[in-house]
């Protein structure tokens, strides 16, 4: 059996003591690798507060967090009149805990998946549909098993926000990255 190697010699981009590359805008420029449209592009991380308008992004996205949480707390204060509304025992309402859980499991499992088929538009769109049908529902008061049921539509809206959020937060500039930039820039 014949075997043979083949090196690869991978393009670096221009580092800061060959140039100073400002990083405003996109750099785009000619790579030094073959092939049609070849081309290299730098781009500068956003912060939390440049531009400007993601500073009230992350507002917004705090102030939907405080939400998420008061949707989660409300049920145990809830437990008491479910139970006098709709006959139930302590155990059988106690599945209002659990249908949340089980959809947020489900955007969990499936968020790549459905970001890949609609994008960050269809994410923008369906998981606050989700949120609302589920909310619209229960306003209407349904029977129980559609209360659980319905509730993990919920579930499924808040995971899909959340893990759209984290992402995009994920992706901002961190400040200890900006500090210590910084730092190196004054040395």
């Amino acid at each position: 059996m014949a075997t043979s190697t083949t090196v690869i010699e991978m393009a670096t981009l221009p580092s800061s003591k060959d140039q100073p590359i400002a990083l405003q805008t996109p750099i785009r420029g000619s790579s030094e690798l073959p092939g049609p449209g070849a081309s290299h592009v730098v781009e500068k991380k956003q912060r939390w507060n440049s531009p400007r308008i993601n500073t009230y992004r992350l507002a917004a996205i705090f102030f939907a967090y405080i939400l998420f949480g008061m949707n989660d707390g409300s049920y145990g204060a809830l437990i008491p009149y479910i139970e006098a509304d709709y006959g139930l025992s302590y155990t059988v309402t106690s599945l209002v805990f659990l249908s949340p859980f089980a959809g947020y499991t489900f955007s969990a499992l499936f968020s790549d998946r459905l970001h890949r088929l609609g994008g960050r538009r269809g994410i923008a769109i369906l998981a606050p549909a989700c949120r609302l049908v589920a909310y619209i529902v229960i306003a209407t008061h349904p029977p129980y098993p559609a209360v659980v049921t319905i509730l993990a539509l919920a579930g499924v809206g808040n995971g899909l926000l959340d893990a759209a959020w984290n992402a995009w937060i994920g992706t901002l500039e961190a400040l200890r990255d900006h500090k210590s930039q910084r730092q190196r820039e004054e040395s």
